[in-house]
């Protein structure tokens, strides 16, 4: 019988209550179709490890001592921490008395434009470990970059106003143009010739420091807004934040998809940090509990979906582990390399799509790097008998079947494990941002009001010591319920896999210091005195001082 018959006869079989049915269907469409948008725009779905950043990770969890782990942990953000109370010891004067008396101010903006020079540098020479740049030369591009910056801003204060309104935001546009200049100077044009792309990967990583100075606009806009809001009106525009984030999110992680072992790291001290310091400081602001649990909400919603992705990643992990138990002390990552030791027993078509090299050359053994080159060799002549094994697949199939399900079951747990390991990686880093932003700014905060500047800190200027302790108290508090979602995934990990998330945390935090640690001096010193009121902010857009400066 005909499709269009048949479909025409179920259409008059059906009920006269079959409406709902319909609209449940409906629903249930709409509700796939929304699941496969967040997949989609998920940067833990973005790409897998590589093969030689497995062996990086395997090899670093044997040689590090839990107490190593502990101290890489807790001490990453400290020296980024460290300059910023340094430079609130400086003492400044009232921004009233004008520009010129205000030299303790210019000189602490020239050390937070140097700091944040040279954490671009790090970013950049860490991507693209070909560029030759001493040290000398580096603190020359910083220090050139930061003064020229600062040189402009001084001329246009000085025939305007001071302080300009919203200086450390306008910092920003000459400093992005002004950055690249004095760059290129220094590095010239004998690395273009000698550097395979390096021109293609100088404009990627340009790119991701754009995406990253967007966020200096956007969220300074997205605080004026909120600032001004009454309580529901603030609900409802931290509701809108996730989606600002996840939209900001996808152009960094798209600007660095070349780098795909890195882009956890680029994505979540870019974007995360930015957003979870911004955060920290709007609710401090606001009322209290009620802001606290709208975020919590979100937090706990994403977290809830993160946990559910690595679940099903982690199942179709084990279904495709034969004994179904991890029997070597590191479990999943001894297991899945033992498996790489013999290239024969994976399948030729899966293979390759599994990438065996990671974008920057790390430091791995000598066994692990001739591991790594025999499956190079192997895929290589894979790819020499593709044509044969083509024109004898017939075959070949009715005799290797079961040689052929084993070769993908072995190659599946490969890349299923390299897929969870790049997941893992992303939610632990902003798991860990999430907790530690919270920290920072409740010391920042309270450390700040017993420095002579408090009284130019709007969140200082007229507390008292209850305030102060109460403020601590309720940002410790919220790290406290972040930190929950992190132990629990710990846990979890831990029993199924022998595996710790510490250690992959640590993993990330130390053998990328050069990457991690430039993005925190960008944004720690950047951020947290944001407020400040030599800084021209002003979210009500009163700026009374540019009045009071005009008044004969």
């Amino acid at each position: 019988m005909h499709p269009n018959r048949i479909h025409r006869r179920a259409q008059q079989a059906e009920p006269v209550g079959t409406g709902t049915a319909k609209w449940r269907r409906w629903v249930s469409g709409c509700w796939s179709a929304l699941l496969q948008f967040w997949s989609k725009v998920q940067i833990s779905h973005r790409g897998k490890y590589s093969i030689e950043r497995l062996q990086a990770l395997e090899e670093y969890c044997k040689s590090a001592s839990r107490l190593r782990v502990a101290i890489v942990c807790c001490l990453t953000p400290i020296p980024a921490f460290l300059l910023l109370l340094a430079l609130e010891c400086i003492p400044l004067r009232d921004p009233s008395e004008g520009w010129k008396a205000n030299y303790p101010t210019w000189i602490r903006s020239e050390i937070v434009s140097y700091s944040v020079a040279q954490g671009l540098l790090l970013q950049v020479t860490g991507m693209i470990p070909g560029i030759p740049m001493a040290p000398a030369t580096s603190v020359l591009v910083a220090l050139c970059s930061s003064a020229s910056c600062m040189a402009l801003l001084i001329a246009i204060t000085a025939q305007l106003v001071y302080p300009l309104p919203f200086a450390i935001v306008l910092s920003v546009m000459p400093f992005v143009i002004i950055f690249p200049i004095f760059f290129g100077l220094a590095i010239g044009r004998r690395p273009f010739l000698i550097v395979p792309n390096l021109a293609l990967q100088l404009q990627r990583q340009l790119l991701v420091l754009f995406a990253q100075a967007t966020l200096v606009l956007v969220y300074p806009t997205f605080n004026a807004v909120f600032m001004s809001l009454s309580l529901t009106g603030q609900l409802m525009a931290l509701s809108l934040l996730p989606a600002v984030k996840i939209l900001i999110k996808n152009i960094v992680a798209r600007a660095s998809g070349h780098l795909e072992d890195y882009i956890p790291e680029i994505v979540a001290f870019s974007v995360d940090v930015f957003n979870s310091l911004y955060v920290s400081a709007c609710m401090q602001s606001s009322t209290r509990w009620l802001t606290t649990s709208l975020v919590m909400a979100f937090d706990a919603a994403q977290a809830v979906l993160a946990a559910r992705d690595i679940q099903r990643r982690t199942t179709a992990v084990q279904r495709w582990n034969p004994s179904g138990m991890w029997q070597s002390p590191q479990g999943i990552l001894s297991d899945a390399l033992e498996v790489c030791a013999h290239p024969e027993l994976l399948s030729a078509t899966a293979f390759q799509k599994i990438r065996l090299r990671s974008p920057i050359k790390l430091e791995i053994s000598e066994r692990n790097r001739g591991v790594l080159s025999s499956l190079v060799r192997h895929r290589a002549k894979m790819r020499g008998l593709g044509s044969a094994n083509n024109r004898r697949r017939r075959t070949s199939v009715l005799f290797s079947g079961p040689q052929t399900r084993f070769k993908s079951q072995k190659t599946l747990l490969i890349h299923q494990t390299l897929k969870m390991l790049f997941q893992c990686e992303y939610f632990i880093l902003v798991e860990y941002i999430e907790c530690a932003a919270p920290l920072l700014y409740a010391m920042y905060s309270t450390a700040i009001y017993y420095l002579p500047n408090a009284v130019y800190f709007p969140q200082t200027a007229n507390l008292t010591e209850a305030d102060v302790a109460s403020t601590a108290l309720y940002l410790f508090g919220y790290a406290l319920l972040e930190s929950l979602s992190f132990v629990a995934f710990s846990v979890v990990l831990q029993r199924r896999f022998g595996f710790s998330p510490l250690y992959l945390l640590a993993f990330v935090l130390e053998k990328q210091a050069k990457q991690v640690q430039g993005r925190l001096f960008v944004w720690i010193v950047y951020i947290l005195p944001f407020p400040l009121k030599h800084h021209g902010v002003d979210f009500t857009f009163q700026f009374k001082w540019i009045h009071r400066s005009a008044e004969p």
